[in-house]
């Protein structure tokens, strides 16, 4: 099995949506690893400035929660069509100090992600945890490799 990774950062879910199919092309899949989330809850300025404290009053998410859930939707409905396994990977908790990003904000995005998987249905949830890379720090997702490795 290869892991092909994204060649490029995939952002949030409304810059996902407009590559898709560009990231998926059109052969059938293994595997679909994916994971989205840590780009909605960054907080951006009121003129859409790139990570803005997210205590401010003029501070909002880049994607509220409502969006990416409908986002994460379309997303996977086109990846199901892409994918024989499917695994979702849930989002990293956000430690204290992350720029931009309140501690507890993953959970309220896990949560909408996990509404629309039990929705659609058929797709292998997994977990977020520490990753074991040297020099791995602050947020933190495991690689598809780690993720595998575990499954073994």
């Amino acid at each position: 099995m290869s892991s092909i990774p994204s060649k490029t950062n995939c952002g949030p879910t409304t810059h996902r949506l407009e590559r898709i199919d560009q990231g998926l092309g059109d052969r059938r899949w293994d595997v679909v690893h994916w994971t989205f989330g840590l780009h909605e809850l960054k907080h951006m300025g009121p003129n859409r400035e790139n990570v803005a404290d997210p205590t401010a009053e003029t501070s909002r998410p880049q994607v509220a929660t409502e969006a990416y859930e409908a986002n994460i939707k379309s997303l996977v409905e086109r990846i199901k069509q892409a994918g024989t396994v499917v695994i979702w990977w849930q989002m990293s908790p956000v430690p204290g100090g992350a720029d931009g990003r309140l501690p507890g904000d993953a959970k309220r995005y896990n949560a909408a992600a996990a509404k629309v998987i039990a929705e659609v249905g058929d797709i292998w949830p997994g977990r977020s945890r520490k990753s074991t890379r040297p020099g791995a720090t602050g947020v933190v997702e495991l690689s598809p490799l780690e993720f595998l490795d575990r499954l073994a």
